[in-house]
Protein backbone atom coordinates (compact mmCIF):
# COMPACT_ATOMS: atom_id res chain seq x y z
CA UNK A 1 0.00 0.00 0.00
CA UNK A 2 1.47 3.15 -0.78
CA UNK A 3 0.19 6.81 0.54
CA UNK A 4 0.83 10.34 -0.16
CA UNK A 5 1.58 13.31 2.23
CA UNK A 6 -1.73 13.73 4.04
CA UNK A 7 -3.66 13.97 0.68
CA UNK A 8 -4.18 9.79 -0.14
CA UNK A 9 -5.39 7.04 1.46
CA UNK A 10 -3.90 4.68 -0.20
CA UNK A 11 -4.38 2.20 -2.68
CA UNK A 12 -3.76 -1.67 -3.67
CA UNK A 13 -3.26 -3.06 -6.33
CA UNK A 14 -5.61 -5.89 -7.34
CA UNK A 15 -6.82 -8.28 -10.72
CA UNK A 16 -9.80 -6.79 -12.21
CA UNK A 17 -11.11 -10.29 -13.18
CA UNK A 18 -9.92 -12.58 -10.26
CA UNK A 19 -9.19 -9.90 -7.71
CA UNK A 20 -5.77 -11.28 -6.07
CA UNK A 21 -3.51 -8.48 -5.21
CA UNK A 22 -0.60 -7.81 -7.75
CA UNK A 23 2.29 -5.95 -8.09
CA UNK A 24 2.22 -1.79 -8.42
CA UNK A 25 4.88 -2.30 -11.70
CA UNK A 26 4.35 -0.13 -15.33
CA UNK A 27 2.15 -2.20 -17.46
CA UNK A 28 1.84 -5.46 -15.43
CA UNK A 29 -0.96 -8.24 -15.69
CA UNK A 30 -2.35 -10.56 -13.28
CA UNK A 31 0.19 -13.67 -12.50
CA UNK A 32 -2.49 -15.91 -11.73
CA UNK A 33 -4.58 -15.05 -14.72
CA UNK A 34 -3.55 -12.55 -16.87
CA UNK A 35 -5.92 -10.37 -16.93
CA UNK A 36 -5.46 -6.21 -16.31
CA UNK A 37 -4.99 -4.52 -12.92
CA UNK A 38 -6.60 -1.51 -11.18
CA UNK A 39 -6.17 0.16 -8.09
CA UNK A 40 -8.44 -0.28 -5.10
CA UNK A 41 -8.45 2.46 -2.87
CA UNK A 42 -10.05 1.18 0.67
CA UNK A 43 -10.21 4.51 2.54
CA UNK A 44 -11.22 7.36 -0.35
CA UNK A 45 -12.39 10.18 0.62
CA UNK A 46 -13.04 13.83 -1.12
CA UNK A 47 -10.47 16.43 0.08
CA UNK A 48 -11.75 20.09 -0.01
CA UNK A 49 -10.26 21.87 -2.79
CA UNK A 50 -10.82 23.07 -6.04
CA UNK A 51 -7.18 21.47 -7.54
CA UNK A 52 -8.22 18.25 -8.99
CA UNK A 53 -5.32 16.46 -8.19
CA UNK A 54 -6.08 17.67 -4.13
CA UNK A 55 -9.61 17.28 -4.70
CA UNK A 56 -9.40 13.29 -5.82
CA UNK A 57 -6.24 12.46 -4.65
CA UNK A 58 -7.25 9.90 -2.47
CA UNK A 59 -8.78 7.93 -5.78
CA UNK A 60 -5.31 8.29 -7.49
CA UNK A 61 -2.48 6.05 -7.83
CA UNK A 62 0.41 8.85 -6.33
CA UNK A 63 3.49 8.44 -4.15
CA UNK A 64 4.98 9.99 -1.51
CA UNK A 65 6.91 12.77 -3.40
CA UNK A 66 3.96 14.47 -4.79
CA UNK A 67 4.06 18.46 -3.90
CA UNK A 68 0.53 19.17 -4.60
CA UNK A 69 1.73 22.12 -6.46
CA UNK A 70 1.19 20.68 -10.15
CA UNK A 71 -1.01 23.00 -11.92
CA UNK A 72 -4.83 21.11 -11.61
CA UNK A 73 -7.68 23.71 -12.25
CA UNK A 74 -11.33 22.48 -13.61
CA UNK A 75 -12.09 22.22 -16.92
CA UNK A 76 -15.73 23.94 -18.61
CA UNK A 77 -18.91 21.47 -18.71
CA UNK A 78 -21.05 23.21 -21.28
CA UNK A 79 -24.70 22.41 -22.40
CA UNK A 80 -25.21 21.92 -26.46
CA UNK A 81 -29.07 22.01 -28.32
CA UNK A 82 -29.77 18.22 -29.13
CA UNK A 83 -33.03 17.67 -30.16
CA UNK A 84 -34.21 14.29 -29.03
CA UNK A 85 -32.23 13.56 -25.88
CA UNK A 86 -33.10 14.45 -22.78
CA UNK A 87 -30.16 17.12 -22.98
CA UNK A 88 -26.65 17.40 -24.28
CA UNK A 89 -23.22 18.09 -22.05
CA UNK A 90 -19.90 18.32 -23.01
CA UNK A 91 -16.76 18.36 -21.57
CA UNK A 92 -14.41 20.50 -22.87
CA UNK A 93 -10.73 19.17 -21.88
CA UNK A 94 -9.88 21.15 -24.64
CA UNK A 95 -8.94 23.91 -21.80
CA UNK A 96 -6.36 21.80 -20.47
CA UNK A 97 -2.44 23.31 -20.03
CA UNK A 98 -1.98 20.91 -23.14
CA UNK A 99 -5.27 21.27 -24.77
CA UNK A 100 -6.35 17.65 -24.45
CA UNK A 101 -7.58 15.14 -21.44
CA UNK A 102 -4.02 13.50 -21.91
CA UNK A 103 -3.08 16.24 -19.72
CA UNK A 104 -4.80 15.19 -16.93
CA UNK A 105 -2.92 11.23 -17.94
CA UNK A 106 0.27 12.72 -18.17
CA UNK A 107 0.67 14.30 -14.70
CA UNK A 108 -0.89 11.30 -12.90
CA UNK A 109 1.10 8.95 -14.65
CA UNK A 110 4.38 10.86 -14.24
CA UNK A 111 3.42 10.76 -10.42
CA UNK A 112 2.69 7.01 -10.40
CA UNK A 113 6.15 6.37 -12.21
CA UNK A 114 8.04 8.54 -9.87
CA UNK A 115 6.43 6.80 -6.80
CA UNK A 116 7.63 3.66 -8.70
CA UNK A 117 11.36 5.04 -8.68
CA UNK A 118 11.61 5.30 -12.51
CA UNK A 119 13.77 8.11 -14.12
CA UNK A 120 13.35 6.87 -17.84
CA UNK A 121 10.57 5.87 -19.71
CA UNK A 122 9.73 4.59 -23.24
CA UNK A 123 6.00 5.44 -25.26
CA UNK A 124 4.38 6.34 -28.11
CA UNK A 125 1.17 8.75 -29.19
CA UNK A 126 -0.29 9.83 -32.09
CA UNK A 127 0.89 13.50 -30.49
CA UNK A 128 -1.23 14.48 -27.55
CA UNK A 129 -0.26 12.28 -25.55
CA UNK A 130 3.38 13.24 -26.36
CA UNK A 131 2.80 16.68 -25.88
CA UNK A 132 1.72 16.38 -22.22
CA UNK A 133 4.30 14.52 -21.12
CA UNK A 134 6.80 16.88 -22.47
CA UNK A 135 5.01 19.70 -20.65
CA UNK A 136 5.16 17.38 -17.39
CA UNK A 137 8.16 16.72 -17.46
CA UNK A 138 9.51 19.94 -17.22
CA UNK A 139 8.70 19.70 -13.59
CA UNK A 140 10.86 16.53 -13.13
CA UNK A 141 13.94 17.76 -14.55
CA UNK A 142 15.40 14.22 -13.24
CA UNK A 143 13.33 12.54 -15.62
CA UNK A 144 13.58 11.09 -19.34
CA UNK A 145 11.76 9.56 -21.92
CA UNK A 146 12.29 8.15 -24.97
CA UNK A 147 8.81 8.27 -27.69
CA UNK A 148 8.37 6.46 -30.80
CA UNK A 149 7.02 8.54 -32.97
CA UNK A 150 4.25 7.69 -35.66
CA UNK A 151 5.79 9.76 -38.76
CA UNK A 152 2.51 9.85 -40.04
CA UNK A 153 0.96 11.83 -37.31
CA UNK A 154 1.89 15.29 -37.10
CA UNK A 155 4.76 15.94 -34.22
CA UNK A 156 3.78 18.80 -31.66
CA UNK A 157 6.96 21.07 -32.14
CA UNK A 158 7.40 21.73 -28.05
CA UNK A 159 9.07 18.27 -28.06
CA UNK A 160 12.06 19.21 -31.07
CA UNK A 161 14.69 19.93 -29.10
CA UNK A 162 13.05 19.20 -26.10
CA UNK A 163 16.25 18.03 -23.44
CA UNK A 164 14.24 15.28 -22.04
CA UNK A 165 12.49 13.48 -24.88
CA UNK A 166 14.10 11.53 -27.36
CA UNK A 167 12.28 11.31 -30.47
CA UNK A 168 12.58 8.01 -32.63
CA UNK A 169 10.60 7.88 -35.76
CA UNK A 170 8.71 4.92 -36.52
CA UNK A 171 7.62 5.51 -40.51
CA UNK A 172 5.95 1.92 -40.85
CA UNK A 173 2.22 1.24 -40.10
CA UNK A 174 1.21 4.43 -38.05
CA UNK A 175 0.51 4.15 -34.49
CA UNK A 176 0.54 0.68 -33.79
CA UNK A 177 4.26 0.32 -35.43
CA UNK A 178 5.18 3.17 -32.95
CA UNK A 179 3.53 1.38 -30.08
CA UNK A 180 5.44 -2.17 -30.90
CA UNK A 181 9.07 -0.44 -31.49
CA UNK A 182 8.23 1.03 -27.96
CA UNK A 183 7.24 -2.24 -26.28
CA UNK A 184 10.31 -3.96 -27.96
CA UNK A 185 12.70 -1.15 -26.65
CA UNK A 186 14.54 -2.26 -23.49
CA UNK A 187 17.34 0.57 -23.82
CA UNK A 188 15.63 3.79 -22.99
CA UNK A 189 14.01 3.02 -20.13
CA UNK A 190 11.60 0.87 -18.75
CA UNK A 191 8.12 0.71 -21.31
CA UNK A 192 5.19 2.92 -19.54
CA UNK A 193 2.50 -0.03 -20.56
CA UNK A 194 -0.08 2.02 -22.32
CA UNK A 195 -3.16 1.19 -22.26
CA UNK A 196 -1.74 -1.22 -19.07
CA UNK A 197 -0.57 1.83 -17.36
CA UNK A 198 -2.70 2.43 -14.40
CA UNK A 199 -1.22 5.75 -14.10
CA UNK A 200 -3.32 6.48 -17.85
CA UNK A 201 -6.27 5.19 -17.06
CA UNK A 202 -6.50 6.85 -13.31
CA UNK A 203 -5.43 10.07 -14.71
CA UNK A 204 -8.23 10.01 -17.33
CA UNK A 205 -10.96 8.95 -15.01
CA UNK A 206 -10.34 12.63 -13.00
CA UNK A 207 -11.88 14.41 -16.33
CA UNK A 208 -14.94 12.07 -15.80
CA UNK A 209 -15.46 12.40 -12.09
CA UNK A 210 -15.12 16.41 -12.36
CA UNK A 211 -17.42 16.36 -14.98
CA UNK A 212 -20.39 14.20 -12.71
CA UNK A 213 -19.84 16.67 -9.93
CA UNK A 214 -20.00 19.62 -11.93
CA UNK A 215 -23.15 17.96 -13.17
CA UNK A 216 -24.60 16.79 -10.44
CA UNK A 217 -25.45 13.70 -11.08
CA UNK A 218 -24.66 10.77 -13.35
CA UNK A 219 -25.88 10.99 -17.26
CA UNK A 220 -27.49 8.25 -18.78
CA UNK A 221 -25.03 8.18 -21.63
CA UNK A 222 -21.58 8.91 -22.21
CA UNK A 223 -19.97 8.84 -25.28
CA UNK A 224 -15.97 9.31 -26.27
CA UNK A 225 -13.40 8.22 -29.21
CA UNK A 226 -11.39 6.07 -28.69
CA UNK A 227 -8.63 4.12 -29.90
CA UNK A 228 -7.05 1.79 -27.51
CA UNK A 229 -10.49 2.40 -25.22
CA UNK A 230 -8.71 3.61 -22.38
CA UNK A 231 -10.95 6.35 -21.78
CA UNK A 232 -14.14 4.04 -21.49
CA UNK A 233 -12.25 2.42 -19.03
CA UNK A 234 -11.36 5.61 -17.17
CA UNK A 235 -15.43 6.43 -17.49
CA UNK A 236 -16.61 2.93 -15.98
CA UNK A 237 -13.52 3.32 -13.11
CA UNK A 238 -15.08 7.26 -12.46
CA UNK A 239 -18.75 6.17 -12.37
CA UNK A 240 -17.85 3.12 -9.69
CA UNK A 241 -15.77 6.00 -7.71
CA UNK A 242 -18.92 9.06 -7.90
CA UNK A 243 -21.51 6.19 -6.78
CA UNK A 244 -18.90 5.65 -3.96
CA UNK A 245 -18.71 9.48 -3.14
CA UNK A 246 -22.85 10.07 -3.98
CA UNK A 247 -24.31 7.00 -4.05
CA UNK A 248 -25.89 7.38 -7.04
CA UNK A 249 -27.19 3.90 -8.85
CA UNK A 250 -27.21 5.41 -12.64
CA UNK A 251 -25.07 2.93 -14.64
CA UNK A 252 -24.38 5.04 -17.59
CA UNK A 253 -24.34 3.31 -20.97
CA UNK A 254 -20.98 3.56 -22.82
CA UNK A 255 -20.61 4.12 -26.22
CA UNK A 256 -17.07 4.19 -28.28
CA UNK A 257 -16.35 6.23 -31.34
CA UNK A 258 -14.17 5.44 -34.56
CA UNK A 259 -14.05 6.94 -37.82
CA UNK A 260 -15.20 4.57 -40.55
CA UNK A 261 -11.50 4.28 -42.09
CA UNK A 262 -9.99 2.63 -38.79
CA UNK A 263 -12.90 1.38 -37.07
CA UNK A 264 -11.41 -2.35 -35.65
CA UNK A 265 -13.51 -1.74 -32.27
CA UNK A 266 -16.69 -1.44 -34.12
CA UNK A 267 -16.04 -4.22 -36.42
CA UNK A 268 -15.07 -6.80 -34.42
CA UNK A 269 -18.53 -5.59 -32.29
CA UNK A 270 -21.10 -6.00 -34.99
CA UNK A 271 -19.65 -9.67 -35.51
CA UNK A 272 -20.40 -9.92 -31.79
CA UNK A 273 -16.54 -11.37 -31.49
CA UNK A 274 -15.19 -11.35 -27.73
CA UNK A 275 -11.84 -10.28 -29.27
CA UNK A 276 -10.02 -8.28 -32.49
CA UNK A 277 -9.22 -10.67 -35.11
CA UNK A 278 -7.33 -10.86 -38.01
CA UNK A 279 -9.42 -9.48 -40.41
CA UNK A 280 -11.07 -6.57 -37.70
CA UNK A 281 -7.27 -4.96 -37.66
CA UNK A 282 -6.68 -2.39 -40.39
CA UNK A 283 -3.16 -1.87 -41.77
CA UNK A 284 -1.82 1.56 -42.91
CA UNK A 285 -5.12 3.11 -41.05
CA UNK A 286 -6.25 6.48 -42.66
CA UNK A 287 -8.28 9.12 -41.41
CA UNK A 288 -9.21 12.29 -40.75
CA UNK A 289 -9.07 11.90 -36.66
CA UNK A 290 -5.58 11.07 -37.00
CA UNK A 291 -5.40 11.05 -32.91
CA UNK A 292 -7.16 7.81 -32.66
CA UNK A 293 -5.54 6.19 -35.56
CA UNK A 294 -4.84 2.98 -34.29
CA UNK A 295 -5.83 0.08 -36.11
CA UNK A 296 -4.99 -2.69 -34.41
CA UNK A 297 -6.22 -2.46 -30.45
CA UNK A 298 -6.02 -6.16 -30.20
CA UNK A 299 -4.76 -5.83 -26.16
CA UNK A 300 -7.24 -3.66 -25.26
CA UNK A 301 -10.18 -4.43 -27.18
CA UNK A 302 -12.01 -7.27 -24.55
CA UNK A 303 -11.69 -5.28 -21.46
CA UNK A 304 -13.21 -2.53 -23.12
CA UNK A 305 -15.86 -4.61 -24.62
CA UNK A 306 -16.53 -5.56 -21.05
CA UNK A 307 -17.66 -2.23 -19.75
CA UNK A 308 -19.50 -1.66 -22.99
CA UNK A 309 -21.42 -5.16 -22.91
CA UNK A 310 -21.41 -4.57 -18.95
CA UNK A 311 -23.60 -0.92 -19.22
CA UNK A 312 -25.71 -1.74 -22.07
CA UNK A 313 -23.78 0.48 -24.24
CA UNK A 314 -22.60 0.16 -28.00
CA UNK A 315 -19.33 1.00 -30.92
CA UNK A 316 -20.44 2.87 -33.72
CA UNK A 317 -18.29 4.34 -36.89
CA UNK A 318 -18.90 8.15 -38.34
CA UNK A 319 -17.79 9.11 -41.52
CA UNK A 320 -15.51 11.95 -42.19
CA UNK A 321 -17.95 14.35 -43.46
CA UNK A 322 -20.24 13.66 -40.32
CA UNK A 323 -17.09 14.22 -38.41
CA UNK A 324 -16.68 18.00 -40.53
CA UNK A 325 -20.10 19.14 -39.77
CA UNK A 326 -20.00 18.61 -35.72
CA UNK A 327 -16.43 19.98 -35.79
CA UNK A 328 -18.34 23.11 -37.46
CA UNK A 329 -21.20 22.53 -34.94
CA UNK A 330 -19.02 22.38 -31.57
CA UNK A 331 -17.44 25.64 -32.90
CA UNK A 332 -20.58 27.62 -33.37
CA UNK A 333 -22.88 26.65 -30.99
CA UNK A 334 -20.71 26.37 -27.89
CA UNK A 335 -17.09 27.93 -29.08
CA UNK A 336 -15.02 24.97 -29.16
CA UNK A 337 -11.91 24.98 -31.54
CA UNK A 338 -12.34 21.01 -31.16
CA UNK A 339 -10.05 19.13 -32.71
CA UNK A 340 -11.07 16.10 -35.00
CA UNK A 341 -11.18 13.01 -32.71
CA UNK A 342 -13.36 15.42 -30.67
CA UNK A 343 -15.49 15.30 -33.36
CA UNK A 344 -16.01 11.71 -33.64
CA UNK A 345 -17.27 11.79 -30.43
CA UNK A 346 -20.17 14.45 -31.37
CA UNK A 347 -20.80 13.22 -34.41
CA UNK A 348 -22.04 10.37 -33.44
CA UNK A 349 -24.92 11.96 -31.11
CA UNK A 350 -27.10 12.40 -34.06
CA UNK A 351 -26.96 8.64 -35.06
CA UNK A 352 -27.52 7.04 -31.93
CA UNK A 353 -30.96 9.38 -31.54
CA UNK A 354 -31.95 8.29 -35.50
CA UNK A 355 -31.21 4.62 -34.45
CA UNK A 356 -33.23 4.76 -31.23
CA UNK A 357 -29.77 4.37 -28.77
CA UNK A 358 -30.61 7.33 -27.92
CA UNK A 359 -33.76 8.29 -26.85
CA UNK A 360 -36.02 11.76 -25.50
CA UNK A 361 -35.34 11.27 -21.93
CA UNK A 362 -31.42 10.41 -22.07
CA UNK A 363 -29.21 13.09 -20.71
CA UNK A 364 -26.31 12.92 -22.66
CA UNK A 365 -22.39 13.43 -21.52
CA UNK A 366 -19.90 13.72 -24.78
CA UNK A 367 -16.20 14.21 -24.11
CA UNK A 368 -14.64 16.99 -25.84
CA UNK A 369 -11.02 15.36 -25.47
CA UNK A 370 -9.02 17.91 -26.79
CA UNK A 371 -8.72 20.92 -29.55
CA UNK A 372 -6.81 21.65 -32.65
CA UNK A 373 -3.49 22.62 -33.42
CA UNK A 374 -2.69 24.97 -35.52
CA UNK A 375 0.11 24.47 -38.55
CA UNK A 376 2.59 26.39 -36.52
CA UNK A 377 2.20 24.45 -33.50
CA UNK A 378 3.46 20.88 -35.20
CA UNK A 379 6.64 20.04 -36.82
CA UNK A 380 5.48 18.14 -39.85
CA UNK A 381 8.23 16.28 -41.24
CA UNK A 382 11.46 13.52 -39.75
CA UNK A 383 13.48 15.70 -41.46
CA UNK A 384 12.71 18.59 -38.53
CA UNK A 385 13.66 15.49 -36.04
CA UNK A 386 17.13 15.96 -35.08
CA UNK A 387 19.05 12.25 -35.09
Amino acid sequence: MKSGQGLQTGYEIRCVHCRRPGPDELGARCGACGSMLDPDYPGARLHDATSWLERYASVLPMGEGYDGTTPAEPTPLLRAPASGTGGLVLKDESANPTHSTKYRMAVVAVEHMRSLGVGSFVFSSTGNSASAFAHVLVRHPDMHARYYWPCRCPLPRELVGNPQVEIVPVEDDGYAGAQRAARGDYSGGVSEGGFFNIGRREGLKVAYLEAFEQLGRLPSVIIQAISSGMGLWAARRAVTEFTRFWGDGTVPRLVGVQQASCAPMVHAWDEGSPEILPRHVVHDPQGIARAILLGDPTGSYPFVRQVVTETGGTFVAVPDDAVLRAQHRLRNLVGIAACESSATAMSAVDRLVATGTVGSSDEVLVMITGGERSAAALATTSAEVPR
